[in-house]
């Protein structure tokens, strides 16, 4: 049986069909034919075939006269031809196109987590140029530990002696929820911070209400970020009023500051300058105030410094440690103490310091990212394993289409 329609039949389509179209009604044709005698017999194709040559007629020969082809039409030809070709093979289509889906989203997704985690602080203008200082010691086991805690005393008498460091800020978040209140109104009180004048000058945080140099210049004043503006001052500015710390302090708002990144180790609501610490001792417990932001014992705050070049050598921090060590009156020992001044964009997945709030792992990051690359290789080979065997049962068709 002959899949092939009559000579004089393909003669007449081509004496009718425009010689830029020929390819594509051709091959058109030739499929229906195939289809039509299939289903019926040589006589009744022929006939149908002859039906099918003379409806295109007036069309074609429309064509001939006024059509000029266009890359739009291009692009719908080949939609069509797309279309039919799922229609015809719709499992293979579903699963080629499914498999490649689901491998391009899984990549997507794992990409989005790569780029979080390796975004950590990447908000910060000056962040290769930040530092947190880490005391090291040794404890009564031997064992040389880490720890995040400084003494009060201690950012700013390094800050006065080494010109390589332009600014610095203490840091340190309340343990415990204090009792915050404006008017007759509670406000959340996690997150509430401790923070030198020169915090958001160091750290990119956009103000939204007050300026970077002022708002922490005053004790008893405080910042508040901007959902806590928008959920509790509504319909007012809500610098110059006041909230109430614990039934004891009224602490003026100073500012407010944008939303901070989640991809950021410094998480707070509100942040109060470092220098109404001290006069809460001097005012409870009668101990100096001056005395107290000096003194090298009490280590229970972070210090951070922005240094004068992205690139700190290990000469300042031997110098800073030895430093220190003097103000201490106690020797200097590097194998023991080895103290390290921690890059900003490494606080994220460095592990191990106690008091630090670290969550991230850089081994999970490296073994996330192989396994993107491991689904993607794999995915595309699906496809193109699929798209290849596939091939070879559309060989007649292309030969038709290129004839």
């Amino acid at each position: 049986m002959t899949e092939h329609p009559p000579g004089w039949i393909i003669n007449l389509l081509s004496a009718l069909c425009p010689e830029h179209l020929s390819d594509e009604v051709e091959g058109d044709f030739f499929e229906h034919y195939v289809y039509l005698r299939k289903a019926n017999t040589a006589f009744v194709a022929n006939r149908k075939a002859i039906g099918f040559v003379l409806f295109s007629a007036p069309q074609l020969l429309w064509k001939r006269k006024y059509y000029l082809p266009t890359t739009m039409d291009m692009l719908r030809n080949y939609t069509i031809d797309a279309v039919r070709n799922l229609k015809r093979q719709l499992g293979y289509s579903l699963i080629n196109i499914f498999g490649l889906s689901a491998g391009l989203a899984s990549c997507f997704l794992i990409a989005l987590y790569l780029q979080f985690e390796m975004g950590y602080e990447a908000f910060n203008d000056h962040k290769d140029a930040i530092y947190r200082y880490i005391p090291r010691y040794q404890s009564e086991d031997g064992t040389v530990r880490m720890q995040t805690w400084t003494p009060p005393g201690f950012a700013p008498a390094m800050a006065d002696y080494f010109p390589e460091i332009e600014r610095f800020t203490r840091y340190s978040i309340f343990e415990e929820e204090p009792l915050l209140r404006t008017g007759d109104t509670i406000l959340p009180s996690e997150y509430l911070a401790l923070g030198d004048q020169d915090f958001f000058s160091i750290f990119s945080m956009p103000l939204l209400r007050g300026d970077a140099q002022q708002v922490l210049a005053e004790p008893f004043s405080i910042v508040i970020s901007e959902e806590v503006a928008n959920d509790f001052f509504t319909d007012e500015d809500p610098v110059g009023k006041t909230i109430n710390f614990d039934n004891s302090y009224d602490l003026t708002i100073s500012g407010v500051f944008e939303s901070i990144p989640s991809n950021s180790h410094l998480q707070f609501s509100y942040i109060v300058p470092f220098e109404t610490i001290g006069d809460v001792v001097q005012r409870q417990f009668g101990y100096p105030k001056d005395q107290f932001l000096s003194s090298l014992d009490s280590w229970n705050y972070s210090s951070y410094f922005l240094t004068n070049s992205a690139i700190v050598s290990k000469e300042l921090e031997k110098r800073i440690q030895e430093y220190f060590a003097g103000l201490r009156k106690k020797q200097y020992n590097p194998e023991v103490l080895g103290d390290w001044l921690q890059p900003l964009t490494e606080i994220h997945f460095t592990e191990g310091i106690r008091g630090d709030q670290a969550s991230g792992n850089i081994n999970n990051v490296r073994i996330f990212a192989i396994i993107a690359l491991f689904i993607l290789v794999i995915a595309c080979f699906n496809f193109t394993n699929l798209a290849t065997a596939r091939a070879t049962k559309r060989i007649k068709e292309v030969g038709v289409r290129k004839a």
